[in-house]
């Protein structure tokens, strides 16, 4: 599992929450996320990256169970997931974090405090 934000979200309380992702090969992308792997990770040298898959989480609100008077405070937030073939490689990217707790369910047993 990846999970770059560990909460109940909902894309249906606010009209612009989207969730976006693409696969791809482009040249733009497999170098920018070699910089970012290899600047996160000074060990690895050398990398020929295959694919890139980036999902990104545009203005998410908590999920709201009553569905009336939603806190509309947003998240927008990125994973990137790489191959060379060999090894793979995640980058979580946060743009702007506003909330960190939805009304559902824990899950698996973890908590958060709200801030």
């Amino acid at each position: 599992m990846i999970a770059p934000f560990w909460a109940d979200i909902s894309t249906n309380v606010t009209p612009d929450s989207h969730v976006y992702w693409r696969k791809n090969t482009s040249e733009a992308d497999l170098n920018r996320t070699t910089e970012e792997i290899t600047q996160a990770f000074p060990n690895v040298k050398s990398i020929d990256l295959k694919w890139v898959l980036v999902a990104t989480w545009v203005n998410v609100t908590r999920y709201c169970q009553q569905q009336v008077n939603c806190d509309t405070r947003t998240n927008t937030f990125q994973a990137v997931v790489s191959t060379d073939g060999v090894r793979s490689y995640v980058l979580f990217l946060y743009d702007e974090l506003s909330w960190d707790l939805g009304d559902g369910t824990f899950g698996a047993g973890f908590y958060s405090v709200s801030s």
